[in-house]
């Protein structure tokens, strides 16, 4: 027993998470060497202060009092949780609490470990600020765009569903061939298989069943893990006005040419 008793006090001590044992009354009984560290304490430092001294006023007020009425509440909570450094300085964490009991179920203390989630959050940030990008890049091209995987949409900008009819919440888990005549669906889905990347041309399938000339291009992307394909799609019937009108002023003076303004 004694045994395996210094064998989790090492494990405690040598844990990455802060761990602290705390009397119902927030003085601080224990604080391993994670919890200290990350606050910017040494271990004797902490001993007999209370768990205040680990927060901003407005953390205590807004979020750990709170979060100990669920702790006492529950017996056990988790949440993510601010916390504060010697310096001033702040960070967030996940924290979990549990209430500590005697033999009878008394609550007599309360164990709180916290693992510092600055890294993941910024990494949160960084990815909400990048979709923030794409949402508003996306939004204001003239260009269809929209996120598929094996020809399944994911996502896709205003002026695509805008383009083809649709509401924007319509398009999402339909297939890209619905949005093509049956004449160039096979292409399409050739292309999609074979990740060809180059512009080429389609007939576009609107809701309403009217048709009219686009240029596709696509292309493969990292996206949530996976490998998805980013495709965008222009309304290229005036460039097919402008064909016909100079072929055929051609012709009408005796040329036979093919004109193309691609």
């Amino acid at each position: 027993a004694e045994e395996k008793a210094l064998q989790l006090q090492s494990a405690v001590e040598q844990t990455g998470d802060g761990i602290a044992l705390a009397d119902l009354n927030g003085n601080v009984l224990y604080a391993n060497p994670a919890w200290a560290e990350v606050h910017g304490y040494t271990v004797d430092d902490i001993q007999g202060k209370h768990l205040s001294i680990f927060h901003t006023q407005e953390q205590l007020e807004h979020e750990v009092i709170p979060f100990n009425n669920k702790v006492m509440e529950l017996g056990k909570f988790s949440n993510e949780i601010g916390h504060a450094r010697k310096d001033g300085s702040t960070f967030p964490t996940l924290m979990t609490t549990v209430v500590q009991r005697d033999e009878n179920g008394n609550p007599v203390g309360l164990i709180g470990t916290i693992r510092d989630i600055t890294e993941s959050k910024l990494a949160e940030v960084r990815l909400n600020e990048s979709e923030l990008r794409y949402q508003l890049l996306s939004e204001a091209t003239i260009e269809g765009i929209v996120i598929h995987d094996k020809g399944i949409l994911l996502d896709a900008n205003g002026t695509f569903s805008t383009m083809f009819g649709y509401k924007q919440e319509e398009v999402i888990g339909m297939s890209a061939t619905d949005f093509l005549t049956p004449e160039t669906r096979e292409l399409t889905t050739q292309n999609i298989r074979s990740g060809y990347e180059k512009p080429y041309d389609a007939m576009g399938l609107r809701k309403d069943g009217s048709t009219f000339p686009v240029e596709i291009t696509g292309k493969a992307i990292p996206f949530q893990g996976r490998t998805v394909r980013v495709t965008a799609l222009r309304d290229i019937t005036e460039r097919k006005q402008l064909e016909r009108e100079v072929q055929e002023g051609f012709e009408r003076r005796g040329y036979q040419v093919q004109v193309s303004t691609e």
